[in-house]
């Protein structure tokens, strides 16, 4: 009989401890410590590109609600655990004996949350100045570079022309020369240059002209370098032209010629130009003298005119 009393105890002792267990539950909740010294208890959902995500429960609502902070804003992240102690089921004589545990319990609680607390530190993510590359194969190109913590740029764009003429180009210049200044020299020019066209605005390529003189003076050929300027990206548009070289036979010398004019839009990569014109021509020429000994003289005179010239200009290839 008192064997029967001692195990009935000893089941009811068993039951009494499992039912404290149950009321007596661990509970572990990420911490945001924040610069300005507020703290958020809750669960870190996700931390990337500068910010850190947290579920927490409103206190006026319970309800859970889902907060972001910034990473600049964040001191410390870090984990707490505690003891949460909830209302155990009771029923007839078992109420009492387990309503004492809970209660002896609760007192050792303080105790507890003191000694059992720890904080297991999250480690951040150090944020510096150094770009995040979202694509490697790509890290080349500036644009693939992103900084969470900078103001979002615009990509760069590529300058869209009015006109598609970038290739080789071509120039045909006919022109009628008056002469000027003490040294006449009426010459009728023409002109050919080949060239790379950048963009619609510059043009630069070599060439050679003929000039046929007209009045019994020099005649030249000179070879010249050929840079020409389109002012404005549109159909018509004025330009200026130059062509600087040497005339390497005939009337040898230096040869110089600039002109200012408008470019009219014919049909696609085709134009034709009118401009105004001055020309320059260095030439040397010798002949003898009229006195006894015949001897040959260096004569260098310097031909300055100024021509309408007509150009034809047309795109080469595609």
């Amino acid at each position: 009989m008192h064997r029967f009393i001692l195990i009935l105890f000893l089941i009811q002792g068993c039951g009494f401890f499992i039912r404290a267990q149950d009321s007596l539950s661990l509970e572990r909740l990420d911490v945001i410590q924040l610069k300005n010294g507020q703290e958020i208890e809750g669960v870190v959902l996700k931390q990337e590109f500068g910010t850190i995500t947290i579920k927490v429960i409103d206190s006026v609502s319970h309800r859970e609600k889902v907060r972001i902070y910034q990473q600049g804003e964040v001191k410390n992240v870090f984990k707490q655990s505690k003891f949460k102690i909830g209302t155990p089921k009771s029923s007839g004589i078992s109420s009492g004996i387990s309503q004492n545990l809970i209660s002896e319990q609760s007192q050792k609680d303080d105790i507890l949350k003191q000694t059992i607390s720890s904080h297991d530190n999250i480690q951040i993510p150090i944020m510096t100045n150094e770009p995040v590359i979202i694509n490697a194969q790509r890290s080349t190109n500036p644009d693939d570079y992103f900084d969470p913590f900078s103001v979002p740029r615009p990509k760069r764009r590529e300058r869209i022309w009015n006109r598609e003429i970038r290739g080789f180009r071509a120039f045909l210049d006919y022109a009628y020369i008056q002469g000027i200044g003490k040294s006449k020299n009426n010459r009728f020019e023409t002109a050919g240059s080949v060239g790379f066209q950048f963009n619609p605005i510059f043009y630069i390529g070599v060439g050679t002209a003929f000039d046929l003189t007209l009045n019994d003076a020099d005649s030249s050929l000179p070879i010249f370098l050929n840079p020409r300027i389109n002012f404005l990206d549109e159909s018509t548009t004025p330009f200026w032209d130059l062509k600087v070289g040497y005339s390497a036979a005939m009337g040898k010398g230096f040869y110089c010629s600039t002109s200012l004019g408008i470019s009219l839009s014919k049909k696609g990569k085709r134009a034709l130009n009118l401009g105004l014109v001055y020309s320059l021509q260095n030439a040397t020429y010798y002949d003898w003298s009229d006195t006894e000994p015949k001897t040959r003289i260096a004569f260098k005179p310097t031909y300055h005119g100024i021509a309408f010239k007509l150009t034809y200009e047309f795109g080469i290839g595609r």
